[in-house]
């Protein structure tokens, strides 16, 4: 999975204006293997999301890595993967 920058920058940007903000990065993964396989990749697509924003000075404790494979629906598009940034808190 490739991270484009401008969702990292975009990401920084909003983490810093809300510096009490947490988020999860949520992968899925629609491969044609098990939902192990498929976990295990979406679990690592989005830990490659918060090593870029922990590069970009993000604090680590504010993310949480979810990998949920093809658990949830595929949405729209046809895209093989994803990684969906949900709000946890807001201390």
């Amino acid at each position: 999975m490739q991270v484009k920058k401008a969702h990292i920058q975009a990401l920084t940007g909003l983490l810093a204006a809300q510096p009490t903000l947490t988020l999860a990065l949520v992968g899925h993964d629609y491969s044609a293997t098990s939902i192990e396989q498929q976990q295990l990749a979406s679990k690592k697509n989005a830990e490659q999301i918060k090593a870029a924003l922990v590069a970009a000075g993000v604090d680590a404790k504010r993310l949480q890595v979810f990998g949920l494979g093809s658990l949830a629906p595929a949405g729209r598009g046809d895209r093989s993967a994803r990684v969906e940034v949900v709000k946890v808190g807001d201390n």
